[in-house]
């Protein structure tokens, strides 16, 4: 079976879970249920508009979710901020500037090591190690990941994909920080330091790899699936959510709308990201831009296996002194899979022309 068929498969699995309740651990709580139904018995459920205060970044789902005008079809006034990773978004949330932002695995866990009362998860954008992959010049010498020991490599440090290969410098016998010299650099400016050599490779997430790639500047010689999942939260104002809970469920249904839209109709979802690209100056053919969408798994379900990775790399960090070994989180407290149980219900009455 191809990673497609394996992937609707999943997600007409997880939709029937929903539906039998069986998801999550959890049920849909009283203030979502009674805002949805208060709504819909007033008839204004469908008339009114939800202000949302949203992280905007190059990440597939993001790209398309812009340029699918996805916010639009769920009632949403999505206010976009450009931000360059996951870190700024995660401080971001934490200051109050944003409602709902999309934050890799790492970032996540050191903002609710410290900040557990400002935020919370609330669904899953994407999951897969194969985003996360190793790109070096396009007519350099290397070959193999390990040809760039001492070498100079752009990555966003206490980024998901700086984490990713952390891990795998360790199952190695190798230290990261000590036998690769790291350069901490944003999308933008590792891409123009791969383009003009001052580096020797670029580690990071998709799109940024495709975009190298269709533009001739680089090749991938390595990814990291298999060695992570390294999920990417979609994680909302503890306050905004407990507040507006029907707001958050459909900024979430809209997500999922969009990631339904990159497994049912790949060839689309790559050509409408690709003009949305082209719109900010950024050229990726569409077929290119196709390859790059097969790289991970889109889902907004929180599966107890992503959890649990969750929680493993939470102890992980705090043995490597990446994270105080004092910090506690409770779980039940900032995993929440209830407004992704009432986005399921949206996208259901919708389908239903409800």
């Amino acid at each position: 079976m191809s990673r497609n068929a394996w992937t609707k498969l999943a997600f007409i699995v997880t939709a029937m879970l929903v539906v039998a309740g069986t998801f999550g651990c959890a049920a849909t709580p009283e203030p979502v249920k009674s805002a949805a139904t208060a709504a819909a018995k007033s008839g204004a459920q469908s008339a009114r508009t939800y202000t949302v205060r949203w992280s905007d970044r190059l990440t597939p789902q993001g790209i398309l979710f812009k340029g699918g005008r996805y916010a639009q079809k769920y009632g949403l006034d999505v206010k976009y901020a450009m931000f360059p990773s996951g870190i700024e978004i995660r401080d971001a949330l934490i200051s109050g500037d944003i409602d709902i932002g999309e934050v890799g695995i790492t970032p996540a866990l050191t903002g609710l090591a410290r900040a557990a009362d400002k935020m919370i998860i609330v669904g899953v954008s994407s999951f897969g190690g194969g985003k996360y992959e190793v790109i070096v010049g396009k007519n350099s010498p290397y070959k193999d990941i390990k040809d760039l020991v001492g070498k100079k490599i752009a990555v966003k440090v206490g980024s998901g994909c700086h984490t990713a290969f952390l891990l795998w410098a360790k199952s190695q016998g190798l230290n990261a920080e000590k036998d690769f010299q790291l350069l901490d650099m944003g999308d933008v400016d590792s891409m123009a330091a791969l383009e003009t050599k001052s580096v020797d490779a670029v580690v990071y997430w998709e799109p940024i790899p495709a975009l190298l790639i269709s533009k001739g500047i680089g090749r991938e010689i390595f990814n990291f699936a298999g060695l992570v999942n390294n999920p990417v939260y979609l994680m909302a104002r503890r306050d905004f959510a407990e507040k507006n809970p029907e707001a958050v469920a459909r900024f979430l249904a809209a997500w999922q709308d969009t990631n339904q839209m990159m497994v049912f109709n790949l060839k689309e979802a790559a050509q409408i990201s690709s003009k949305e690209l082209s719109s900010q100056g950024i050229a990726v053919p569409p077929e290119a831009y196709a390859i790059a969408l097969t790289k991970e798994t889109y889902e907004i379900w929180l599966y107890p296996d992503l959890i649990k990775e969750t929680q493993g790399l939470f102890s992980s960090l705090q043995a490597d002194n990446k994270i105080a070994k004092d910090a506690k989180i409770d779980w039940q407290q900032v995993i929440k899979p209830e407004y992704a149980a009432r986005a399921h219900e949206i996208l259901v009455e919708k389908a239903l022309g409800n």
